[in-house]
């Protein structure tokens, strides 16, 4: 830029003026929130001539890399800066490019974004375009959920959303999870599945069969079912099934019916489809075999129902429910059944003879028994000897009984697994017979070996029904046996009192003695075994809910049982509330080793009857207050401790030490979870930073909540996590707001207080003097949510802004994080640092997040601060100019401020015009800056007119010679070669250089000798100038046609007088021809080419008389390609007055003469033309 007007100061000027191509008119350009964005443009010289210069930004947060350029195509580079910008904000400036001869400014607006995914569907940019995504593409949407961009869709006000999507992200990644987030948000329904068909039936299976059944959904999204059977028979083609398998909303499952794993006869099996919402069963029937084989199973079933029945009714008989006729005459009826099925089967004609002979039909009996001795041979089958015992019971005669066991015995000899005969050695044997221990113990190692024979069962019962004494333990054999005799109701008062005779209690619990000794306690119901089995549970620390009733029936027996009272205490149902025995109310008034849940049952007891109760009350009143301070500060809680809290906090019993344990306990909340499959909950809450996570026990969870901003979120035991879909209620255990005034005073750092408190003071408008001493826990709370902290340090700050500097404000503003702030918050707080006179951390917070953060007057205190400290340096601070410059372009500035961009401030030209004349109105120091304007503006040729007045001023401080010289050649240049005004003061420097001898240029001179053409009457000196002027540029065959306005002494002395200037103005380097013709036709066309007098001035000179006519155009050439440019005529309308006696002038009288018929005139002049003629050819001689 110095050599340019080095060059202007010379006189040499360019004239070939490049013509710059830029982008469109304005770019646009999108910036991620909080990342920087590199970019560049082009500026090209569509004329091919060289262009040089600098670019401005007038963005302080776009920054040109390319600051400087030079060539005919330059890639111009930029950098923005977003940190401290939020999406939906614009900032919009120029890029101001000054070079030689022109400045160009070129527009942008850059509009700041969050990172958005683009997919398939467009860019998702909120929690509908996902939604409509994942409908369309669940994969797609799938990738995207767990993408980092994904917080970006959920915008600020979206607060449940995002603390949903928070607690989802802390499961392990899967489909399901994201199901679940649309459920949570609102943005689907749970998606359900049915079944086509609730059974499959197949008859006559004869070979493997393929079968099917269609599972429908009935909602978009992801589906995963898992497929069970429970039968080897039937053989699953898929055991999981997710949405991709579905085609549409339907998926045909494929199962086969597998032949070779089925048994004979009917097969039942099940297929369960099982989501993590529901499961549905699908019942599968088949039949093995063909049509016969159906009805041979048919007749089995019939045969086994008989036999099930004839076994009833020996049992009803044995235990004497019905009487002998009864259960022959139904027996025999069955049999006759059987005996049709099965006509070759003996056993039944057998049994039909023994219910005849103990029914005393002994004809029959005989028929049957001769019939069957003649047919049946196999004398060592067991049939023969169950033959040998019916007729035992018809003769009873002792040697023949004798003889017939001893036949029996030797068969049972040869078939020893035979139950049939040793039932019946049951009956015949002596020592059976006589010795029930003995027949018992027998029966015992026939069933313990794995005999299940019901006829057994039967006979072993009967033998102790008799004889209970022969129960003497309560091992296997004896737990069966009795077991059978409770499930048929057989079990008589004897035996119930043998029961509890024999049984230990000191072994252990045992839940089938337990449930012999509740059968017995059935049939006998003596308080005696109220205390057994009492004992026996104590004794076993069986403290169940499910155990209180006998807790609760010794004591109303008054029993005296060692830990009786305790174990009532601990087996009562927590959720319980009703009067509590007056024995337990004074056992435990004074001390107990109870834990701290059944204490407090029973302190909840007696707070609910206190009404009707109220000795009992008092009498605890000082225990109870005792407890429930041991357990405060134990922060326990559940249902009954609050009962017991809050009697505590109505008596007033609350201190600092106690309001402090309270602050948790107050807040807690019972969650009732109706999903058994969760096992804990996840509890996020708008204040909090972290969340509470609790377990989930006996569906029943507790947790403390301090917000209605909060969400909950459910887990299961293999780590999914759920939302709306898991129902549950939400109970308050305590009343916090009741309390909070009680309590809050004493205990003002605790959190819980502070955080429920101010969720009722919506703004700084509510807070009071009392509220001053929680502002320091909220605003250094390590606990807390950013955001939640930021906004309410916004709030507390507001709060102090009326009432002057504080402490707290300032330590608050020392530490804060101001990049987990808002960016409403944090300009906020970035004002606050300025008002606060926190400077150098309000510097430092400009430089990461802009100085547009700040308002203009923090702009201004912040700008003359840092100029303050940087008084002594001699160089610029670039951050700091910025700032200035932004302040001043806003409007705003002091003295400081202006001094400043007076001394190092560069850019364009407008803004320091600007900056110019706001500092003379403050009488600041301005040359280097007038000088700076000045260069700027003569190299860029942009219109000095605006700076006539700096240029005033410049000249008057002893501006630099060579800028003086350079402005003046540049406005004496545009005024001689373009006709544009010349300002008085640049014409007033010109002319006292000129008088004084010093340097000026051929631009100055003739701008000079033009201005002084303009004055009709010179005086002395101006005249002497003219001439001076005149004579140097004649000399130098420079003449131009505003010669011809000059003094006429000057005219005539120079012989002007005489001459026609054509005068053709255009670039120095063109190729200009003038073609004329001075026939009065037009024709014979002289091409002559024009010179270049100075500076792209073309000047040719014609000498016409009066009357005559140069008919011309003018041609310029470039190449191959000729242009006419301008084409008129030229004429002489110069009159001369008579006192002129040029023989140019008297031919031009006598030409006038002619034309008006003037002949006198004309003879006066054509003599006096021939006396000058004669004189002139006598004293001038040719040489």
């Amino acid at each position: 830029m110095r050599k340019r007007i080095r060059q202007i100061a010379r006189g040499k000027f360019e004239y070939e003026k490049p013509s710059l191509s830029l982008p469109d008119e304005e770019l646009n350009i999108q910036v991620i929130e909080g990342q920087e964005c590199a970019g560049n443009f082009t500026i090209t010289s569509t004329n091919h001539v060289p262009v040089r210069g600098v670019v401005y930004s007038t963005s302080p947060r776009m920054e040109c890399l390319t600051p400087q350029f030079e060539g005919e195509e330059v890639r111009i580079r930029y950098q923005f800066y977003s940190k401290g910008l939020v999406e939906g904000q614009e900032e919009k400036g120029d890029f101001v490019i000054v070079c030689n001869q022109s400045v160009y400014s070129l527009s942008f607006c850059v509009s700041i974004t969050k990172l958005y995914a683009e997919t398939s569907a467009g860019p998702v940019r909120n929690l509908y375009d996902f939604t409509c995504l994942a409908r369309d593409n669940w994969s797609e949407a799938y990738q995207l959920f767990y993408h980092k961009s994904f917080a970006n869709i959920i915008k600020a006000k979206e607060v449940k959303e995002a603390l949903i999507y928070q607690g989802i992200l802390g499961a392990k990644p899967s489909p399901q999870n994201m199901e679940e987030f649309l459920i949570g948000i609102r943005k689907k329904n749970k998606i359900g599945f049915s079944l086509d068909q609730a059974e499959c039936r197949l008859d006559a299976v004869e070979e493997t069969l393929q079968q099917s059944v269609e599972i429908k959904k009935d909602e978009w999204g992801y589906l995963e079912l898992h497929v069970s059977s429970d039968a080897d028979f039937i053989r699953l083609s898929e055991k999981k099934i997710t949405t991709e398998d579905f085609l549409g909303s339907a998926y045909t499952l494929k199962y086969l019916i597998d032949y070779d794993k089925m048994h004979a006869g009917n097969n039942y099996g099940r297929i369960i489809v099982k989501s993590i919402y529901e499961s549905h069963v699908l019942e599968v029937y088949a039949h093995k075999g063909t049509k016969t084989e159906d009805k041979a199973v048919s007749i089995r079933t019939e045969i086994r129902e008989c036999k099930a029945g004839i076994m009833e009714l020996y049992q009803a008989y044995r235990l004497k429910k019905i009487v002998t006729g009864v259960w022959a005459n139904e027996t025999v009826e069955i049999l006759n059944h059987l005996h049709a099925i099965l006509p070759d089967e003996p056993m039944y004609v057998l049994m039909k003879a023994q219910a005849l002979v103990i029914n005393r039909q002994r004809q029959e009996a005989e028929w049957i028994l001769e019939a069957f001795k003649r047919d049946w041979t196999d004398r060592h089958a067991p049939e023969w000897g169950y033959y040998l015992y019916i007729m035992t019971l018809m003769e009873r005669e002792p040697s023949y009984v004798d003889r017939m066991t001893h036949e029996i015995e030797v068969i049972f000899h040869e078939n020893p697994d035979s139950a049939l005969l040793f039932w019946v050695l049951l009956f015949l044997e002596e020592d059976y017979y006589n010795n029930s221990a003995h027949k018992l113990k027998a029966i015992e190692h026939w069933v313990m070996d794995g005999c299940a024979s019901p006829y057994l069962y039967i006979e072993a019962y009967y033998l102790i029904w008799q004889d209970p004494y022969l129960l003497t333990k309560l091992g296997n054999f004896e737990i069966r046996i009795l077991r059978w005799a409770i499930r048929h109701q057989a079990l008589n008062q004897d035996l119930a009192a043998q029961i509890f005779q024999v049984a230990q209690p000191n072994t252990g619990f045992d839940a089938t003695v337990y449930e012999l000794l509740c059968a017995a306690y059935e049939v006998d119901s003596s308080p005696e075994n109220v205390g057994f089995i009492c004992s026996y549970l104590i004794r076993a620390q069986k403290f169940d809910v499910c155990y209180h009733n006998w807790f609760e029936m010794g004591i109303e027996l008054e029993l005296r049982i060692t830990s009786l009272y305790e174990a009532y205490l601990l087996s009562l149902d927590e959720r319980a509330i009703g009067h509590v025995p007056k024995i337990i109310q004074m056992y435990f008034q004074y001390d107990s080793n109870l834990p701290y849940r059944k204490m407090a049952i029973l302190y909840n007891n007696i707070i609910a009857s206190r009404k009707s109760d109220p000795e009992t009350y008092a009498k605890y009143q000082r225990t109870m207050g005792h407890f429930a301070m041991e357990q405060v500060e134990q922060e326990h809680m559940d249902d009954n401790l609050a009962v017991l809290y809050e009697d505590m906090l109505d008596l007033g019993l609350v201190n600092e030490e106690l309001a402090h344990c309270l602050a948790r306990i107050l807040f807690t909340r019972k969650l009732i979870v109706f999903d058994r499959k969760m096992v804990r909950a996840i509890i996020y809450q708008k204040p909090l930073k972290e969340p509470q996570i609790v377990p989930i026990v006996e569906q029943a969870a507790y947790f403390q909540l301090y917000s209605d901003q909060y969400v909950i979120l459910f887990e299961d035991e293999k780590g999914r996590r759920y939302v709306s879909s898991v129902s549950y209620r939400l109970e308050n255990l305590m009343k916090p707001d009741s309390y909070l005034e009680k309590c809050m005073p004493l205990a003002p750092d605790e959190l819980p207080y502070i955080i429920s408190y101010f969720e009722k003071k919506p703004n700084y408008l509510t807070y009071s003097k009392e509220d001053e001493k929680y502002f320091a826990r909220i605003l250094f709370a390590k606990e807390l949510d950013a955001v939640y902290q930021a906004d309410m340090a916004q709030e507390i700050l507001r709060y102090y802004q009326t009432k002057g500097p504080q402490d707290l404000v300032t330590d608050y503003l020392k530490q804060a994080n101001y990049e987990t702030m808002p960016q409403a918050v944090r300009q906020y707080m970035m004002e606050m640092l300025v008002d606060n006179h926190l400077y150098e951390e309000a510097y430092s917070c400009m430089e990461i997040y802009g100085m547009d953060q700040f308002g203009m007057a923090a702009k201004v205190t912040l700008a003359s601060y840092k100029i303050r400290q940087l008084a002594e340096e001699e160089e610029a601070d670039e951050k700091v100019l910025l700032l200035a410059a932004n302040a001043f372009g806003n409007k705003k500035y002091n003295d400081s401020i202006l001094d400043y961009l007076c001394r190092f401030y560069n850019g364009p030209s407008q803004m320091m015009l600007r900056l110019w004349r706001a500092a003379r109105e403050f009488e600041i120091p301005t040359f280097e800056l007038e000088e700076r304007i000045l260069v700027q503006m003569m190299y860029a040729q942009e219109p000095l007119t605006d700076a006539e007045n700096i240029f005033a001023h410049y000249y008057e401080a002893d501006g630099r010679d060579l800028v003086v010289l350079a402005y003046i050649s540049a406005r004496a240049h545009a005024y001689f070669v373009e006709d544009e005004p010349l300002s008085e003061d640049a014409l007033l420097v010109i002319t006292d250089r000129y008088k004084r001898h010093m340097e000026l240029n051929d631009a100055c001179c003739l701008a000079l000798l033009k201005s002084l053409a303009q004055i009709s009457q010179p005086d002395d000196e101006q005249f002497a100038m003219e001439d001076a002027l005149l004579a140097e540029y004649t000399c130098r065959n420079m003449n131009f046609a505003f010669y011809k306005r000059l003094d006429k002494r000057l005219v005539h002395k120079y012989h002007l007088y005489d001459k026609v200037f054509l005068e053709y103005r255009t670039s120095p380097k063109k190729h200009v021809v003038l073609h004329y013709s001075r026939d009065e036709d037009g024709e014979n066309f002289v091409k002559e080419d024009m010179p270049d007098v100075y500076d792209g001035i073309f000047v040719k000179q014609f000498v016409l008389f009066f009357g005559e006519m140069v008919q011309y155009y003018i041609t310029e050439e470039y190449g191959n390609q000729v242009e006419v440019t301008q084409s008129s005529r030229l004429t002489s309308t110069d009159v001369y007055s008579q006192k002129d006696e040029s023989r140019y002038n008297l031919l031009n009288q006598m030409l006038m003469s002619s034309t008006l018929q003037d002949e006198k005139s004309l003879y006066h002049n054509m003599k006096q033309y021939a006396g000058f003629d004669e004189v002139t050819k006598k004293v001038f001689k040719l040489l």
